[in-house]
C-alpha cells in the first residue's frame, strides 16, 4: 500500500491561515484608516481654530494650528505618508487634548494635522503624483535615483506642494524642535541635536526604544533637510507601531506634550 504524503495538506492549510490573517490585518487597517479620514474630514466641515496652510497637489486643504507661547517652538508634522493613518490621528488628538487643557503646555507648538491628505484619502504612501514626500526635500543628500516606486523622490527637490508647505512652516517659525509622526517601527529616532534627557523621557513614557538613525538610507528626507544648511535642527522621527493596530494614543500624546514643554532654560 502506497502512503500519500500529507505535505500538500499542510501547505494548503498554511496558505489558508496566512490568507485569513492577511484579510483580518487588512480589515483592521482599513478601519483605522477610515477613522483617520473621518478625523480629517471633520476638520474640513468644522475647522474651528485650524488654519489652512495651503493645498495638496490634488487641492485638498492642509491644516495647521498654533498653541501656546514661549521662547521655544516645536513643530509636529502628521500624515507624511498617507498609509500610516495613526500618524494623522495622533496629531489631531493632540490638538484636541491641548484645546481641552490649554495650560498643559508651557511653550509654543505648531501642529500640522496631515501634510499628505491625498495619500491619506487614497491609503497610499505617496502623494497624488506618486512622490514620496519624505524623499523630496532639498537636502544635500537628495537623489533622483530610487528602487521602489513608493520611494519616488520626484523630478527635483521640493517639486511637490506638500514639501514646500513644510519648508514654509520651518522658515516661518524657525522651530527649536521638529517632530514627524510615522509608523510602523515602534522606535523614537532622535538625531544628535536632540537632548538625550528629552528622548529618554519620551522613551520612559511610551516604552519605545531610542535610536539615532534609521537603519536604511533616507535621501531627501525631512530630517535630512532640517539638519542641513543654517538649520542644524533637533529632529525626532516618532515611529509608532504597526499600521493595522492603533497605538496607545494617550502615552504618545503625553510624550509629545513633554517634548513641547522641554527646555534647557531654567524658569524663575
Amino acid at each position: 500500500m502506497i502512503k500519500k504524503s500529507s505535505a500538500p495538506v499542510f501547505i494548503i492549510a498554511f496558505i489558508l491561515i496566512a490568507a485569513s490573517l492577511y484579510a483580518y490585518s487588512h480589515k483592521r487597517y482599513s478601519w483605522i484608516n477610515r477613522k483617520a479620514i473621518k478625523e480629517y474630514r471633520n476638520i474640513i466641515k468644522n475647522p474651528g481654530a485650524w488654519l489652512v496652510l495651503g493645498e495638496s497637489e490634488k487641492g485638498n486643504p492642509v491644516f495647521y494650528r498654533e498653541f501656546g507661547s514661549g521662547s521655544k517652538t516645536t513643530v509636529i508634522v502628521g500624515g507624511v505618508h498617507g498609509d500610516e493613518p495613526a500618524a494623522t490621528t495622533v496629531v489631531i488628538k493632540l490638538a484636541q487634548f491641548i484645546q481641552r487643557n490649554p495650560t498643559v503646555i508651557t511653550e509654543k507648538a505648531v501642529l500640522i494635522a496631515c501634510i499628505n491628505p491625498d495619500g491619506l484619502l487614497a491609503a497610499a504612501r505617496t502623494n497624488s503624483r506618486g512622490v514620496d514626500i519624505n524623499r523630496n526635500f532639498p537636502a544635500p543628500n537628495w537623489s533622483a535615483e530610487f528602487i521602489k516606486s513608493y520611494n519616488n523622490p520626484g523630478p527635483e527637490p521640493a517639486s511637490e506642494k506638500e514639501t514646500r508647505l513644510v519648508i514654509k512652516i520651518l522658515e516661518k517659525y524657525k522651530p527649536q524642535l521638529l517632530i514627524q509622526m510615522h509608523q510602523p517601527f515602534n522606535t523614537i529616532y532622535a538625531n544628535k541635536f536632540v537632548p538625550a534627557e528629552l528622548s529618554e523621557n519620551m522613551s520612559s513614557i511610551t516604552g519605545l526604544p531610542v535610536e539615532e538613525d534609521v537603519w536604511y538610507p533616507t535621501p531627501g528626507s525631512m530630517g535630512s533637510y532640517a539638519v542641513s544648511g543654517r538649520y542644524r535642527m533637533p529632529v525626532i522621527t516618532f515611529e509608532m507601531g504597526r499600521i493595522d493596530r492603533e497605538p496607545d494614543y494617550n502615552s504618545v500624546i503625553v510624550s509629545l506634550v513633554t517634548a513641547i514643554n522641554y527646555t534647557t532654560e531654567k524658569k524663575e
